[in-house]
Order: structure tokens, then sequence, then C-alpha cells
């Protein structure tokens, strides 16, 4: 579990120079002996004009290793996994795409769009490796996207794109304003956050109650929701279970007075954003929900492609 956390987390990128084929062939070794225990083949195409890129090397091969597990699982003995790379550019900014292929039944719309727990690229839930809300989670916290592409009976794609730089600056004319629920049973904590995201040129909205911010997702969808986790009536846990369904495409901060290392694993589990502990020093919030904007506007810039989440547009002052 403390894997779980520690990799779902955002955190300072440990950022430096890595070959991609270098980390796919260490997922390879490790995964030598069920690979042969099924005696799969793996066939690799590796271009050599896009391998190397600035990422974190720890966090991009805890990726490649789970989706590559996930790829051998779904393949029947004796099957071909293909792993290429290539150079593709988004928006004039250069890549690199990786994509996994397993030789599995495939999965279906029902079985693409259930994206909360492990990566699963058949229909039966799997329980091993990242799930595929942190993987997500962490390829674009690099700037980048995952997505799968399936039919049934013919296998799953996985692909990951990544940007060979992390440099990013935001114009002062490209500055981004969004549409933030806020849902805390506190008055005083409510309201202050409230009137912050609006001082920054935020559309924020408080609720309450677990209750209340359904009852307003029925009418709006938000871009970000800040969501208390202990709140009477239903609580932020069940609330968030609810919010996955109604409002996929937003991003959820939790928020809590204290909290369990239990919680913090239970609310990743669901798809939140971040779990964090509220302070009087609101800083720490304010980088956090800079960097799920982030996330939100690189969503769009990717919105040409298939995308297994919904994605919602954000106003630009």
């Amino acid at each position: 579990m403390n894997q779980i956390v520690e990799y779902a987390r955002p955190r300072k990128l440990a950022l430096a120079r890595l070959a991609v084929s270098d980390l796919i062939i260490e997922a390879l070794t490790l995964l030598g002996e069920p690979l042969r225990a099924k005696h799969l083949t793996v066939q690799t195409s590796f271009a050599a004009a896009s391998d190397s890129l600035l990422a974190d090397r720890d966090q991009i091969a805890q990726v490649l290793l789970s989706v590559i597990e996930h790829a051998l699982e779904a393949s029947p003995i004796g099957a071909t996994i293909d792993i290429t790379t290539n150079e593709s550019c988004h928006h004039d900014q250069p890549g690199v795409m990786i994509r996994v292929r397993d030789a599995g039944t495939g999965l279906s719309v029902a079985g693409l769009s259930h994206v909360v727990g492990p990566i699963s690229t058949s229909e039966k839930p799997q329980d091993a490796g990242l799930g595929m809300t942190v993987c997500k989670n962490i390829i674009e916290r690099h700037r980048g996207d995952l997505h799968l592409t399936s039919i049934v009976g013919a296998g799953t794609i996985a692909s990951i794109w990544l940007p060979v730089t992390q440099e990013f600056q935001r114009a002062p004319s490209d500055a981004v304003r969004a549409d933030i629920f806020v849902t805390d049973d506190e008055p005083a904590i409510r309201g202050a956050l409230v009137k912050r995201l609006m001082r920054q040129g935020h559309h924020a909205v408080g609720y309450d109650s677990g209750e209340a911010l359904l009852a307003g997702l029925q009418h709006r969808l938000p871009d970000l929701i800040l969501l208390d986790l202990k709140m009477p009536g239903l609580s932020g846990l069940e609330t968030l279970k609810h919010v996955r369904q109604l409002a996929p495409a937003a991003i959820v901060i939790m928020l809590t007075a204290y909290g369990t290392m239990q919680d913090a694993v239970e609310t990743m589990k669901l798809g939140a954003y971040d779990f964090m502990i509220k302070s009087v020093d609101l800083n720490g919030l304010d980088a956090v929900i800079a960097q799920a904007l982030d996330v939100l506007k690189l969503r769009q810039h990717l919105a040409d492609r298939t995308c297994d989440f919904p994605v919602r547009g954000l106003n630009r002052t």
C-alpha cells in the first residue's frame, strides 16, 4: 500500500536524461520468468531518434513495468507481445510514443470505461501492479498522456506519449481560469477557500455536504473539486465514489484535518488526484491546484487524440 501512495501522490520530479529502450529492456528482464512460463514472445522495435527523453526514471520505469506486466497477464500461452517506440509530435512539441500491444481477448467499451483500480487488459479485474489512475497521473505529471484502445477478440494497445523535455512556461495571456467546487462542512474553511480561489480568478462554488455537492453536479460539472474527507452524513469517501460516476473528468483533491495511510490509499484507488492535510498555510494547496490545472490544460492540447477520460474545456482569461 505504501508503494501505491508513494507513486500516486504528486511530488517533485527527479528529472534525468534516460533511454526509453533501456527501461523497457529492464522491465522485460524483471518479467523474464513469467514470460517464459507462458512461452510468450516479445517483439520490440525501438526508433533510435526517439529513444532519449528527460523524465523521472523511477516513475516511468514503474509505469512501463506495470503496463507490460498486464499485457503479459492478458496474453494467452504462446502468444506475442509487441512493444514499439516512435517519434511523435503534438502541437509542435517533440515527444516519444510508446505502444504495448497484447494478444488478449480485448476490452469492450464498458471494460475500457472502467478505469478505477489496476490496469486490466481483460474483462477480469487484476489486483497486481499500479492502477490505471496512478499510471495516468504519473504520465500526466510529465505532461504526457496514457490511453487504451481495444478490439474485443483482437487485444489491447496501451499508448504512452511523453515529451522529450519538461521545459514549460505559461505565458501571462495563457492563464487558466477553472470552475472549482469546494465541499466542506466547516463554514469558515469553506468560505476562506472559495474567496481565495475567486481572488485568483477562478469560478468557485461552496457546498456544505456531500449530498449538496452531488445535487450540484446534476446541474454543472466543474474542472476541479476540493472534497473534505470527514463530513457528517455522506462521507468524503462515499461522495468520491459518486463523483467518479457523475463527473469522471473532474480532478478531485481530498482534504482532511487528520487522516490515515488507509484513507490515502482508498482515495487514490478511487481516483483522487491528491490527499492533503488541512493547514493554515494554503501555499501548498495553491501549488497542487496549479499542477492539477496544468494537467487539465494538457488534456485540452491532446484532445485531438482518442482518450479514455472525458475532456472538459477550461476557460482562459
